[in-house]
């Protein structure tokens, strides 16, 4: 898959837009700079092979600084009654302890977590705003750049050797 990088106030538009978005990941301590991009890739491929769209975001844990690759996860009305089920699901297969859901009526970010428990609803102390994520556990990560997928023309495009943007 490829993936061309965005302006980052992309991610900011979508957001605060009036969209059922998630924000999961697939990154793993024990494993590699490499494989945990790699994972991301794969992530995203299963967000856009059901029907979703989807921005990947690349970043760091502003305490201890580990670069980790989200996807934030975009459904509109034909797909969004599927979103919920199958961040649960990408939890599991991913080896993920949490996920971050929205609904589109709402600006309250929801805080899912392995147990199925919801956290953040009620304190709104889960917190999007432009260019950072805030969680309730005082955890903070600070996006610093966007992809998104090429899309088909673009992917025609690099295929025969144009190049066009920092990609993945």
């Amino acid at each position: 898959m490829l993936l061309l990088q965005t302006d980052l106030s992309r991610i900011h538009q979508v957001t605060w837009g009036h969209h059922f978005l998630a924000l999961i990941s697939a990154y793993r301590p024990n494993y590699g700079e490499q494989e945990n991009l790699d994972r991301a890739k794969r992530l995203a491929a299963a967000a856009r092979n059901t029907g979703f769209s989807f921005h990947v975001i690349e970043g760091r844990w502003s305490a201890s600084g580990a670069r980790v690759w989200f996807v934030l996860v975009v459904a509109d009305l034909n797909t969004a009654s599927n979103l919920l089920g199958h961040c649960r699901k990408w939890m599991k297969e991913f080896e993920q302890d949490w996920f971050l859901f929205r609904d589109a009526d709402s600006l309250d970010i929801l805080q899912i977590v392995a147990d199925g428990s919801r956290k953040g609803v009620l304190m709104g102390s889960v917190r999007l705003e432009p260019g950072l994520l805030n969680l309730p556990d005082g955890r903070s990560f600070i996006f610093e750049r966007v992809f998104q997928d090429a899309g088909w023309f673009t992917g025609l495009a690099h295929s025969r050797g144009a190049k066009d943007g920092i990609t993945l």
